[in-house]
């Protein structure tokens, strides 16, 4: 299970496929493995070297410390490329991914080549500050939300409307989203949520 040591952070990877690197950072409490459905046997048969990781806190990866940041994140992804790949490389983010990669774009761009940005914003404003706290509030309740209702939820806020028409890409991807629950009970999973607006200015 191979994994990069982060000062007291532990950030699990993995890769399949040879050629030029594209790392790929899921969203918000998504583990790694999402890509692997559709992404990674593309850019494997595109003859790439696709790589995943869990964000700490999250699948596989080390227990993340209250006070996570997104500048945190940033910096795992950053060691991630320095340790295992050793070169700059293209990123794909989706979401918190995608903010991730264009924090990481605007603090160490000459570790990255191209990147892809899906689903993505920019840095907090009064709506996604509003949405931290409801999500703080939901997780503090102890409520627990279905998974089929988490991943219509998470197809509404993230697909485009020609998406959500399409009835395959739609089913595709509630199958992915329902694959890879947000996980409100791991406290990684919360603190990855409440890391959206954290960031450095």
């Amino acid at each position: 299970m191979p994994a990069v040591e982060i000062g007291d952070a532990t950030v699990h990877y993995e890769q399949a496929g040879r050629g030029e690197p594209v790392l790929l950072i899921p969203g918000a409490g998504a583990r790694g493995r999402t890509w692997s459905l559709h992404q990674v046997p593309a850019l494997v048969e595109a003859g790439y070297r696709a790589l995943i990781l869990d964000n700490r806190g999250i699948g596989r990866s080390g227990p993340a410390k209250p006070g996570l940041t997104v500048d945190d994140l940033v910096a795992d992804v950053a060691a991630v490329i320095e340790t295992v790949l050793g070169q700059p490389c293209r990123l794909i983010g989706s979401s918190m991914g995608a903010h991730v990669v264009q924090e990481l774009l605007v603090t160490s761009p000459e570790l990255c080549r191209q990147a892809v940005l899906m689903a993505s914003r920019a840095r907090p404003d009064a709506f996604s500050l509003a949405f931290a706290a409801a999500e703080r509030t939901l997780f503090d309740s102890g409520a627990r939300v279905p998974a089929e209702y988490d991943a219509v939820t998470r197809a509404m806020q993230n697909l485009s409307p020609s998406t959500l028409r399409d009835n395959n890409a739609v089913q595709d991807w509630l199958d992915v989203f329902e694959m890879s629950p947000v996980e409100r009970p791991d406290p990684g999973a919360v603190l990855e949520f409440f890391a959206v607006d954290r960031v450095s200015p």
